[in-house]
């Protein structure tokens, strides 16, 4: 689930998903490592996105998104002046194991 705490438009780079990608193979990440990438090890899949059918999620304060874990999702750069705040909580099974 990833929760705004402020709100997440297109131009401060809002959530974009590929529809029905979550049917197939888990996609393998590759660590880039790059400085502008907010994620800790800059993981990216390499893939083809079409534009032209990803989904664009804006989201208001409080509210919120969930997506299956094999959905292909990420976002564009921030373009604009303010902050895109929020919080990712996700719900993992008391079985699981790190590997």
């Amino acid at each position: 689930m990833w929760v705004a705490l402020s709100p997440a438009t297109h131009r401060n780079g809002c959530m974009q998903f590929m529809p029905r990608t979550h049917l197939g193979e888990v996609i393998e990440h590759t660590d880039t490592w790059e400085s502008g990438n907010i994620l800790t090890r800059g993981q990216t899949i390499n893939v083809r996105i079409d534009p032209e059918k990803a989904v664009s999620v804006q989201l208001e304060p409080g509210e919120a998104s969930f997506h299956h874990v094999k959905m292909w999702h990420g976002s564009d750069a921030n373009q604009s002046d303010d902050r895109r705040i929020s919080i990712a909580i996700r719900y993992i099974p008391t079985r699981t194991r790190q590997t």
